[in-house]
């Protein structure tokens, strides 16, 4: 019964707001690179229509909001301080892809 008194005096694992901003950050920075893999992939299935490669124009827009979202919201959650700003600009990334695709 003694270890049940112990074991309540032990503080839990609560996760901080910082911490919980930096997961946010990181998991939209590679739900970002995901996103981006898909969209390639899903370009690369695509049929030839006239062979001129035009299919391959929205690979540019998906490479775009990958280097400027997602990796400074990885890069951004590397540091404590800055962990909101990289939970907003990977939701932000995240926000660009699905306007990308519904528009696309």
């Amino acid at each position: 019964m003694n270890f049940l008194c112990i074991a309540a005096d032990k503080p839990r694992m609560t996760m901080t707001f910082g911490r919980s901003m930096q997961l946010t950050g990181r998991i939209s920075g590679i739900a970002g690179l995901l996103l981006l893999a898909f969209g390639l992939n899903y370009i690369d299935r695509l049929p030839n229509s006239d062979g001129s490669g035009f299919k391959w124009m929205l690979a540019y827009p998906l490479t775009g909001i990958f280097l400027l979202f997602s990796v400074p919201a990885i890069l951004l959650s590397l540091v404590r301080r800055l962990s909101v700003l990289s939970a907003l600009v990977g939701i932000a990334g995240i926000a660009c892809y699905v306007l990308l695709w519904i528009g696309a």
